[in-house]
């Protein structure tokens, strides 16, 4: 039904990774923010949540990586819900949307897992695994509501009928689902096989998640996302410092 990341999340971060020299698809080295940004960034995200009347949740992936400065404003409130997807199902999904290589998909598939596992070290959290919630939802969305409610400042316990109600909205992709027809991929590297097994060993609640030792990053991923820098770069000099504009040349360009 769509991806469901909220716009103005969305521009916010892309406009940060883009004064650090990123994009979404073209991650920067160092996401390590400058004094001066972060004394911006910070403020910007507590307006941005200001006006939630209710308990509320942010869905983008550019977020793994500028967690210090929603960590920096959000102090130790947040609780996270980690999903993890089979790094197949997600290169398939941006062959499909973005019209990326095998390479470029598979490698910012385990560039974005090792930037949350990195930053999620000691995290108040619950991870999802995408299979174990198509294939086992009901038991999955009732563990996680009954986490929600003790970890989540709510009137009360999530009542049967809201569980109900979003058991009833997990169904499993169609035929005519958007990247059905794109066809799967062959094998990923052994390395983001590696992390996937890690990151399938982590399902389920944590009050401090423990993270192992992450397997060394894949040489062609790593390639891929750096032909993919070098490329977005050459694009400052077409379109400046517009960061609406370059973000959508960023979604785009293949």
């Amino acid at each position: 039904d769509g991806y469901w990341e909220q716009r103005p999340i969305v521009e916010l971060h892309d406009e940060v990774l883009l004064r650090l020299g990123g994009f979404a698809s073209a991650p920067p080295t160092d996401t390590t923010l400058e004094p001066d940004l972060a004394r911006e960034v910070g403020p910007r995200i507590e307006r941005t949540i200001a006006d939630f009347e209710r308990p509320w949740f942010v869905k983008d992936p550019r977020q793994v990586l500028l967690l210090d400065a929603w960590d920096a404003a959000l102090g130790d409130r947040a609780f996270a819900v980690i999903a993890s997807r089979c790094p197949q199902d997600v290169i398939r999904s941006l062959r499909h949307r973005n019209g990326y290589s095998v390479q470029l998909a598979g490698g910012l598939w385990e560039h974005y897992t090792r930037a949350l596992l990195s930053s999620a070290r000691g995290r108040r959290c619950y991870v999802v695994q995408y299979d174990d919630l198509l294939n086992r939802r009901g038991d999955v969305i009732t563990d996680l509501a009954l986490v929600l409610s003790n970890e989540v400042s709510l009137d009360g316990p999530i009542q049967q009928s809201a569980i109900d109600a979003a058991i009833a909205l997990v169904r499993s992709p169609s035929a005519a689902s958007s990247s059905s027809s794109t066809p799967a991929t062959g094998d990923v590297e052994p390395e983001q096989d590696a992390l996937y097994d890690l990151v399938r060993e982590l399902r389920g609640h944590h009050a401090a998640l423990d993270v192992p030792q992450l397997p060394r990053a894949s040489d062609a991923g790593r390639r891929a996302i750096e032909r993919r820098r070098r490329r977005l770069r050459t694009a400052r000099y077409i379109v400046g410092r517009r960061a609406t504009l370059r973000a959508s040349l960023d979604r785009r360009w293949r």
